[in-house]
């Protein structure tokens, strides 16, 4: 695959500090070797399980599926990116999200963690907003829904789906009642005049630190931001939204749990929904069991199931469903019905450098029993469609767009610019069947 030593411009809507920041941190963030170009498929394997249910076992050799690589089916396997990819607004900051087609529309409607008043991604606490996009194609370029000033966003623009405060937005349907459903964190009330107001050169004076849920070692009942979970929902989505009476979605710790149950403070809600409408909702908890192992931070992955998104939910099981630490989960069933968990393994920025992969991929035939986390599977180098090659800082909150037949076809990040609160919402299409013995798809993960 070609390669380019010279700094790329990233994003041709780039947010306003970004050439200054690639212009200091050029040292830091450029490739020396390249993206790593594992082979796709070809390890030694007795089942389907050691392909990491990303392909099959054949003949005792994985055969990957066209959305992973790797001799063992590990890596996502993503096409070349194009410049203007994802959700990007000049001078605002964004922190992932995902999309769906509107087929009477034509476009797709994508929904975001948006910083209002063009703070960066350090007052998520504050500023962090529920937004509506649309574009033409399902990994962009995205705007604001209506192209509204984003300098004058309010509660009554159409874009604004759920104001201040509200973060790890999540889009998701009810099958039985075609209902759509924004999950999120933050009740979503805070009034206009205490959003906090920012400048582009936040992103400079700032530590590039997001503020922490709190400590782990607090008392369990102590509330921390995200610990309950909000679900906006619509007919259509164009709205309206139902964001007056928000439902509340709490999360009752297994029957025999005990007082020693590790999932005290739960956030990052990522809901999986099955056609009869029986749910899971997947979640980080900021307390880990102590010696987990793996974990240099204090964050976990747990689930919940219900028999309809509403709740009420149970978390199963006693310990996290895998190892090691991580958070921002999402899950995706593939067109065999197999189901795959991908994390933020670097919580609190402690497993993985900044500009290292640091993606977890676990798998699973009955989302309930997992495997341990594969580090590294997809992380922050992008390979753009002329061959450039750049190494973004971080890239978090991973989420995936799929068809009607379960195929991937996107893949959307929160992705920090040279710096991590230099933040936009990042997508990159999955490889397609054609394409899997070219150079034109690849990991996210440097040589």
């Amino acid at each position: 695959m070609p390669k380019s030593r010279a700094t790329p411009v990233l994003w041709s809507a780039c947010v306003v500090v970004c050439v200054a920041v690639a212009a200091s941190a050029e040292a830091e963030f450029r490739l020396k070797d390249g993206p790593y170009l594992p082979p796709h498929g070809g390890g030694g394997c007795t089942s389907d399980w050691n392909c990491s249910l990303g392909g099959e076992c054949v003949h005792q050799e994985c055969v990957c599926d066209p959305w992973f690589t790797g001799s063992n089916c590990s890596y996502l396997n993503l096409q070349r990116a194009k410049p203007n990819a994802g959700f990007q607004v000049p001078g605002f900051h964004s922190w992932g999200g995902h999309s769906v087609f509107d087929s009477k529309a034509q476009v797709w409607r994508g929904f975001f963690s948006f910083m209002v008043r063009r703070c960066t991604l350090s007052a998520w606490t504050t500023n962090s907003a529920t937004v509506h996009a649309t574009a033409p194609d399902v990994d962009g370029p995205y705007t604001l829904y209506q192209n509204p000033n984003p300098d004058t966003l309010a509660p009554s623009t159409p874009a604004l789906v759920i104001p201040p405060w509200s973060h790890n937005t999540y889009l998701t349907r009810d099958p039985p009642t075609g209902e759509w459903l924004l999950w999120h964190i933050g009740s979503g009330q805070t009034p206009p005049a205490e959003w906090k107001n920012c400048s582009s050169s936040d992103v400079a004076s700032s530590s590039h630190q997001i503020p922490s849920r709190g400590n782990a070692e607090r008392d369990a009942a102590t509330p921390l931001a995200g610990d309950t979970f909000y679900v906006a929902t619509a007919k259509a989505l164009t709205g309206p939204w139902n964001v007056s009476n928000f439902s509340s979605v709490d999360v009752n710790e297994p029957p025999d749990a005990g007082r020693n149950y590790w999932a005290h403070h739960k956030s990052n809600p990522a809901p999986f929904i099955f056609p009869n409408g029986s749910a899971m909702v997947f979640f980080s908890s900021q307390d880990c069991p102590k010696n987990w192992p793996g974990a240099l931070a204090p964050a976990c992955i747990g689930m919940a199931v219900a028999s309809t998104w509403r709740g009420p939910y149970t978390a199963v099981g006693l310990t996290p469903i895998t190892a090691p630490e991580s958070e921002d989960p999402s899950v995706f069933q593939d067109p065999r019905g197999n189901f795959h968990l991908l994390t933020n393994v670097n919580n609190a920025h402690k497993h993985c450098a900044s500009g290292v992969a640091c993606g977890g991929h676990a798998f699973s035939r009955d989302a309930l029993t997992w495997s341990d986390l594969f580090v590294g599977a997809f992380g922050p180098v992008i390979t753009f469609t002329n061959g450039t090659v750049y190494n973004a800082a971080y890239v978090e909150r991973p989420q995936v767009v799929q068809n009607a037949d379960r195929t991937p076809l996107a893949f959307f990040v929160g992705t920090g610019i040279g710096v991590y609160t230099n933040s936009v919402s990042w997508a990159q299409k999955f490889c397609t069947a054609d394409m899997e013995d070219s150079d034109a798809c690849g990991p996210t993960v440097a040589g």
